[in-house]
């Protein structure tokens, strides 16, 4: 059987003590011109909340972004709104 280096195997979703599957955002930034370092965009966020303020902050801190896509990791990097630089 051959399989491709960049399959992997799916992962679990993550889930609290009460045994429910939480719901866990990333950000994906769009860059002009080269690729964000920042600690941001590696982090999970619990809420949307959490993660448009982190989207916020991402913006102000890199001048490069001009938009970032927030992903539900929990199922499947599921897409859940875009965000623009105003």
């Amino acid at each position: 059987m051959i399989r491709a280096v960049w399959a992997r195997p799916a992962r679990a979703p993550y889930r609290v003590r009460t045994g429910k599957v939480a719901t866990m955002f990333k950000l994906i930034p769009t860059v002009r011109g080269g690729a964000v370092n920042s600690l941001i965009t590696s982090k999970k966020y619990a809420t949307v909340e959490e993660a448009r303020d982190a989207t916020k902050a991402l913006t102000h801190e890199n001048a490069r972004v001009t938009r970032v896509m927030i992903v539900d990791v929990a199922n499947g990097s599921k897409f859940v709104e875009w965000i623009e630089r105003s």
